[in-house]
Parts: structure tokens; C-alpha cells; sequence
């Protein structure tokens, strides 16, 4: 299941082009059969290209592969980089938190997913670039008018869809020991970005509750599922399976509630609170906040995009 980026959310890896020559027969010289005459072989003929001349056509068929591509098939790669750029200036890492990083790269990253055509305009797209070049650059005031001009392009485009990061066994493994790394100041520094809109697991729950008998089965669904989704992670951290567990427990919590009439639910609204906070259970205030920025750090660590954004970072 691909799994949603909870935060904010590269050597260019290009297609491998191959100039594919011509294939030739060697003669073979055959006796003839009884009386028939020995047929005829075509001659081979000498391959008469300098070196040069080679080297030109495979430029060209290597130019005729890269016209054939979409336009935007590199766009995911980009969006790819920019989320994991933009965690290393949120949580503002030093140059050794980078670099150790990018040597977990190998061990924890996802692998390449299949490119795809991204519908945006030319103006969306060079967009997405300055912000890629200004985070590289890591630069504040860049940084801060490249997203400026995105998010006023979002307002008139429709928003593309990208790829999902899925969690991957070595992200999950090594994400709380670059947790334990961060400091004081890089953890509130993050955590002030997000504001009032930072995720309770037991707040989440109870605002859906709330809205269960307002929407109709499609949005209630939308709503229960995702709310299911965060909860769980946000009280079980990165074990998987403690996490798909408590994930049932939500949206069946989730769907009670959703079954009751108006006046039901008023009567029994403390109850399905209590509830709530029961499966939050012992996980504390600063346990919520570990999981969310472990689960940052190890989505982070599962990018495709990893490596390159650390190597882009490093040359600035």
C-alpha cells in the first residue's frame, strides 16, 4: 500500500539508450547437396564508418529516443527531490545529518518507480524547478519566492498527482537513530511550521465522529480511512504490524459512531471520547511527536530521490 507523505511535503538517473547496429551474418561456406549447386552467400560487406561517423549515429538515435519521451516524464523525479529537500531546510540538518543520509541511501531507498507524463504547464514546471535549485542552494529568500510563486500557480492549475512514497523495512529500521540525532532547536524549529495544524491522534477521531452523519458513504469513507490511517501511525510509530492492528481498532471505533442517530450520538458522544483516548492509551503527548518526525525521517529515507538530493545539496 503506498503510504501518504505526512510531512511537507540526485545525479539525474536517465534512460539507458542503446544504439542498436546493424547485425550481420558471417557466410558460411556449404557443400553441395548431391547434384545441386552450392548456393550462393551474400558477400560481407567491410564496415567502412570511421570511428566518427559511428559516434553520430548513435547521437542521433540516442536524440530520436529522448524526442520520444513525454515532455513531463521527469517531473516526478523532480517532485521527488523537492520533498526531500524541503525536509532537510524545515528540520534545518547540518552537513554531517545530510551525509549520513545519503549513506543510508542504498539501504533504505525505494526503488525507481516507473516514469509517467505529468500534465502541467511550462510555468508550473519551471516553477518546480526554481524551488528544486533554491533548496539546493538553500537559500531563504529564493526559497522563499519560489514557493510564493508555486502555491499562487496551484490556485490556477490543477494540482498533478505524484507518486506515493511506500515506507521501505530499512527506512523503518533506521529512522529512530537519525531521530536521536536531531536537536532540541531542529525539532521545535519543524514543529512550528506545522502550527494548529500539527495531528492528535485522539482530536482526529473525535472530529470525525463528529462529522460521520453529515457526510454521504463516499466522503464518510474518505474521512474515516484517512483519519484511521494517521491515527494509527501517530500512536504505534514505524512497527508495521502494531500499526495495521490499531488501524482496524479506529475504523471500527470510527464506524460505531457513524451508526448512530443524532440523538444517540449526543448521548453517547463521552463515551466514544473516552474511547478514543482508550486506544491513544499510554502513547503521550511527546511519543505522538516522535512518531510524526519519525515517520517524516523515514519517508525521507524511502525516496527514490534520496541520494540525488543530498548530492545536490552537497554542491552548493
Amino acid at each position: 500500500m503506498g503510504l501518504r507523505l505526512c510531512g511537507l511535503a540526485v545525479v539525474l538517473l536517465g534512460l539507458s539508450l542503446v544504439a542498436c547496429g546493424d547485425t550481420r551474418r558471417v557466410a558460411v561456406e556449404r557443400k553441395p547437396d548431391n547434384d545441386k549447386k552450392e548456393e550462393q552467400q551474400p558477400e560481407k560487406k567491410p564496415d567502412d564508418k570511421k570511428p566518427d561517423d559511428k559516434k553520430a549515429d548513435k547521437d542521433k538515435d540516442n536524440d530520436k529516443d529522448k524526442k520520444d519521451q513525454p515532455k513531463n516524464a521527469d517531473l516526478g523525479d523532480v517532485h521527488a527531490e523537492v520533498t526531500v529537500l524541503q525536509v532537510f531546510h524545515t528540520l534545518d540538518l547540518d552537513a554531517g545529518q545530510i551525509a549520513a543520509m545519503g549513506e543510508l541511501a542504498a539501504k533504505t531507498s525505494q526503488k525507481e518507480p516507473p516514469r509517467k507524463d505529468v500534465k502541467v504547464s511550462d510555468k508550473y514546471r519551471k516553477a518546480l524547478l526554481d524551488l528544486r535549485s533554491a533548496l539546493r542552494a538553500d537559500d531563504d529568500d529564493k526559497i522563499e519566492a519560489a514557493h510564493a510563486h508555486l502555491d499562487a500557480l496551484r490556485e490556477k492549475e490543477e494540482e498533478p498527482e505524484f507518486d506515493e512514497v511506500e515506507i521501505t523495512d530499512g527506512a523503518r529500521k533506521h529512522a529512530p537513530e537519525l531521530f536521536a540525532k536531531l536537536n532540541a532547536r531542529q525539532i521545535a524549529f519543524y514543529l512550528s511550521g506545522l502550527g494548529n495544524t500539527f495531528p492528535d491522534p485522539a482530536e482526529k477521531m473525535t472530529s470525525a465522529m463528529q462529522e460521520a452523519r453529515k457526510l454521504d458513504d463516499k466522503e464518510w469513507r474518505l474521512l474515516r480511512d484517512d483519519v484511521a490511517y494517521q491515527a494509527a501511525w501517530l500512536i504505534t510509530g514505524l512497527d508495521a504490524e502494531r500499526e495495521e492492528k490499531m488501524r482496524e481498532r479506529v475504523t471500527a471505533l470510527l464506524d460505531r459512531s457513524r451508526g448512530l442517530k443524532d440523538r444517540e450520538y449526543d448521548e453517547q458522544k463521552a463515551q466514544l471520547g473516552r474511547s478514543a483516548r482508550e486506544l491513544v492509551g499510554k502513547t503521550a503527548a511527546l511519543d505522538v511527536i516522535r512518531h510524526y518526525l519519525e515517520r517524516v525521517l523515514a519517508e525521507t529515507l524511502s525516496n527514490h530521490r534520496l541520494a540525488a538530493a543530498v548530492a545536490g545539496r552537497q554542491k552548493k
